[in-house]
């Protein structure tokens, strides 16, 4: 890579940075096109000629952002087949809980109708979290803990779907402390559940009732708690 193109993408990396937090701190409505090239440190002509404006270069951010996400967790997850699963969309939802106001804040964003190349943001993120989820579920088909006849791919979607949701849903307040990992795992394990073998369909029965478990202790009132 010569010095130019280097350079290049550094500046660009430091632009995304730049967007991320300052979306954080602000939202999306009250941003300027002018604000964001102030943030990056860059002309508002290099904003357009970078990404092409506002909504592309605030789009890439969030992008980039959950691409890292998606990646820490591939690094962190060292279970194969069902517990990759789980843990992929566990490690997802931890981070995002890790720095609740920023994510909320990007959440909020891409939830609008913004574009992002001819596709909803939504569905792009979505699709990235499919690639990984239908990976791990690949691996359950190969180790015997997955129906022959389920389309590993619709499944994939179906995750990230109820995923993206819980995801919008905390942002929005719907989801309080770990309620957040907690809705994407019952919802994720709810769905791997009816197509999953032996061992496998074991361990995610195990993990539902778990989550029901600390779900009804959450909202079990004290009074009932101690006649009980």
């Amino acid at each position: 890579m010569d010095l130019v193109t280097e350079q290049k993408m550094e500046r660009r990396q430091r632009m995304l940075e730049a967007t991320r937090r300052l979306v954080a701190q602000r939202g999306y409505d009250d941003i300027t096109v002018k604000d964001l090239a102030e943030a990056c440190r860059v002309s508002v002509p290099t904003i357009y000629n970078t990404f092409g404006g506002k909504d592309e270069l605030i789009g890439e951010a969030v992008r980039a952002n959950f691409v890292g996400v998606l990646e820490r967790a591939e690094a962190s997850v060292s279970e194969k087949g069902w517990h990759r699963v789980i843990g992929i969309v566990e490690h997802c939802a931890a981070e995002m809980v890790r720095l609740p106001e920023y994510h909320r804040s990007l959440i909020g964003f891409f939830a609008g109708t913004m574009a992002l190349a001819g596709r909803g943001l939504p569905e792009s993120l979505a699709l990235l979290l499919a690639d990984e989820i239908e990976s791990a579920l690949l691996e359950m088909r190969s180790a015997r803990q997955l129906a022959d006849w389920i389309d590993t791919r619709v499944l994939a979607e179906q995750i990230a779907g109820v995923c993206v949701m819980a995801a919008v849903e905390w942002a929005m307040g719907f989801h309080e402390g770990d309620g957040l990992t907690s809705a994407m795992i019952f919802g994720t394990s709810m769905l791997v559940l009816g197509v999953a073998r032996g061992r496998a369909k074991e361990g995610l029965m195990e993990r539902v009732r778990a989550v029901q478990a600390d779900a009804r202790a959450k909202t079990t009132p004290p009074q009932e708690v101690a006649e009980s």
